[in-house]
């Protein structure tokens, strides 16, 4: 498999090694959701990479990572709850002990910070019932060139 499908498996395998509530955790390529899978769910995907020449033989790569929660909502509470997992989702990405992953590929470092885009929209909240929001995270590869 490519880097890419490796990191997002890798940061999908360093989620599931806990639990957020009743929340599934699924990597996907292409986020999908449909209406009735819209319950506590994070989903793993590519947002983006980039390089920046480090040397002359070697490369910092540099791959987004976007992690989403979908969390459904029947009140207040709910939306409370919701932003404490995907709060609890950052803090457990952003520890100490999770910063590295490794696979075939090499060694990932998680680089903060990390942003969270929209935190859910308030026409898909009121229409669907269901919060989502996605959190992004850095992760660096160094990719020798010779």
């Amino acid at each position: 498999m490519g880097v890419a499908v490796n990191l997002t498996d890798a940061v999908t395998a360093k989620l599931q090694a806990t639990t957020f509530g009743s929340a599934t955790v699924e990597r996907q390529l292409s986020p999908k959701l449909t209406r009735k899978e819209m319950g506590q769910k994070i989903i793993v995907c590519l947002q983006g990479k980039s390089s920046v020449e480090q040397d002359r033989t070697g490369d910092w790569i540099e791959y987004r990572i976007g992690v989403g929660l979908s969390y459904p909502l029947n009140s207040v509470a709910d939306q409370e709850a919701g932003l404490n997992m995907a709060e609890d989702i950052q803090d457990w990405l952003l520890g100490m002990a999770n910063r590295r992953l490794t696979t075939s590929d090499g060694e990932f470092c998680l680089v903060p910070p990390f942003d969270m885009d929209t935190v859910f929209d308030p026409e898909q909240a009121n229409e669907t019932g269901v919060m989502f929001c996605i959190t992004n995270f850095n992760y660096r590869f160094y990719k020798d060139r010779t």
